[in-house]
């Protein structure tokens, strides 16, 4: 599974736009209303919805050489 962090830039100043994540698996656009740094804080204290499916401690996500 891979999902994508956007931003939605219909709105004409970049301050303004907010987060969208693309869920690669269902297609889903989820929108959230704040800038990147808050949406990673939410993602990673779990705070967004579905954030255990898109960083799951048990999978590993990268592995080393």
């Amino acid at each position: 599974m891979c999902d994508y962090f956007c931003w939605d830039t219909s709105v004409g100043d970049p301050e303004q736009w907010p987060v969208v994540v693309w869920r690669f698996d269902t297609s889903e656009l989820i929108p959230f209303e704040g800038g990147m740094a808050d949406f990673l804080t939410a993602l990673l204290t779990g705070e967004f919805p579905d954030a255990r499916e898109m960083i799951n401690p048990s999978v590993p996500q990268w592995r080393s050489r």
